[in-house]
């Protein structure tokens, strides 16, 4: 298993590696394999997943949230698996003729409306908190909410407010 804070990836033997050194070491559990147990490596951008979780752990601290709600992000987003509470996002080429880059957003079908609620808080405060250049950067992506849901399963240790169950 591993956890990224800050473009460090900490793996469960207590080593650590800095972002672009993946080829240079073996890691005790490689990436790879952890990617496949999760079953979505087909559509996952590692880069992308990252940094919303660093964003949003950065945002949660910021947020205007109830003490209540601050304390249940935090939680979440220091689980080990916090990765696999942020949605999914499939990515289309950028273009001439097709304009901006866009980004087909798979909701989480399992997902509560308060987890979904509270992340979209936290992406306004990170929002709110840009420079220009970040501002500038961010408005070259289109982000549509797409209607086919993510197929991924509910994450293990999912607190019941944040998921539940998908009916079949």
């Amino acid at each position: 298993m591993f956890l990224c804070l800050f473009n460090c990836l900490f793996f469960a033997d207590g080593s650590n590696m800095q972002q672009g050194t993946i080829g240079k070491r073996k890691a005790s559990v490689s990436l790879t394999d952890y990617l496949q147990q999760l079953q979505w490596l087909h559509t996952f951008n590692f880069e992308l997943f990252f940094q919303k979780l660093i964003y949003r752990k950065e945002a949660v601290h910021k947020a205007d949230l109830p003490p209540q709600d601050m304390e249940k992000m935090k939680a979440l987003l220091s689980q080990e698996n916090a990765i696999e509470f942020m949605s999914s996002e499939e990515s289309e080429g950028e273009g001439i003729e097709t304009g901006p880059a866009q980004r087909h957003i798979k909701p989480l079908r399992w997902e509560r409306s308060k987890l979904r609620n509270l992340k979209a808080v936290l992406d306004a405060t990170y929002q709110a908190q840009m420079n220009r250049r970040q501002k500038r950067t961010a408005a070259k992506v289109v982000r549509l909410v797409g209607q086919n849901l993510s197929n991924r399963p509910i994450p293990k240790k999912c607190p019941s407010w944040a998921g539940r169950e998908p009916e079949s």
